[in-house]
């Protein structure tokens, strides 16, 4: 029942400089990897970490999107 306004899309690379940054990008959209925590992830972060060790740049595929909708008649 809502109508769009507005619909922007992005496609891309994320790219990360370093481990800490890939958690505190996690913590803020959960939806990304759902029930991460540095705990339950642990593994996966110290092998990104060895990338990074090995000058391998953390560069990650994106598709984002922005919609932007209300209900009708009303701006």
């Amino acid at each position: 029942g809502l109508e769009i306004v507005t619909v922007n899309e992005w496609e891309g690379k994320l790219c990360f400089t370093d481990v800490g940054a890939i958690v505190y990008y996690l913590k803020a959209v959960p939806w990304e990897v759902p029930g991460f925590s540095v705990a339950t992830h642990q593994h996966a972060l110290f092998a990104l970490q060895e990338r990074l060790d090995a000058g391998e740049p953390l560069a990650f595929a994106a598709k984002l999107y922005l919609i932007e909708a209300h209900k009708p008649g009303k701006s």
